[in-house]
């Protein structure tokens, strides 16, 4: 079964500007090469040329603005990004956790029979946002919480019908909006 990953970032370590001169962030993005590569950017406020050194925490670095990454392994990993536009240098480390979101079931049942009622995402106990569109895109739940579940129902809390609708997990993470996608199976007689 292949899994799916998501980046968490965890935690801004450290930034530190010198002189005033620059400020910069960085964001990391999930890459559709591979479930372990990321895509690093610099977020730059300031419109100068810079030279851009990163660090991804295994070992391993690289230098550009836009770079990729691919980890070996899932696990936590603390990567650093220095700016420097010749005259000053901005210093910023962050935190990333890597880590497979599993068995995300692809059938449910919302018969209130007791058994498989709910679609839910497990995870690792950080805010998710789970939103649901039918097969014509019309967003049909949306919830954020730190185990997200659709009971088959729309905001109104009437039964949409039985049927294939799209998924979309998103992280609250504000480092970049991790995404896990796919399709689920709500199968039910309709009352």
């Amino acid at each position: 079964m292949k899994k799916n990953w998501l980046l968490i970032a965890v935690s801004l370590i450290l930034s530190s500007v010198l002189n005033g001169q620059i400020s910069a962030d960085f964001r990391s993005i999930v890459s559709t090469k591979s479930n372990l590569t990321l895509l690093f950017e610099p977020i730059i406020r300031d419109t100068v040329s810079c030279s851009y050194l990163w660090d991804f925490g295994d070992g391993t670095s690289a230098s550009g603005p836009s770079v990729e990454h691919t980890y070996s392994k899932q696990g936590e990993y603390l990567v650093s990004l220095t700016v420097t536009d010749g005259i000053s240098v901005e210093f910023l480390s962050r935190e990333i956790k890597l880590q497979a979101i599993n068995d995300v079931t692809n059938v449910f049942t919302p018969n209130n029979d007791g058994i498989n009622d709910l679609f839910v995402i497990p995870t690792d106990g950080s805010r998710y946002t789970l939103t649901i569109y039918s097969r014509s895109g019309t967003m049909v739940h949306r919830s954020t919480s730190e185990t997200p579940v659709w009971d088959g129902k729309t905001p109104s809390g009437e039964y949409v019908h039985p049927g294939v609708y799209y998924y979309v997990i998103r992280s609250g993470d504000t480092s970049g909006e991790i995404e896990k996608s796919g399709f689920v199976h709500l199968i039910r007689e309709d009352p």
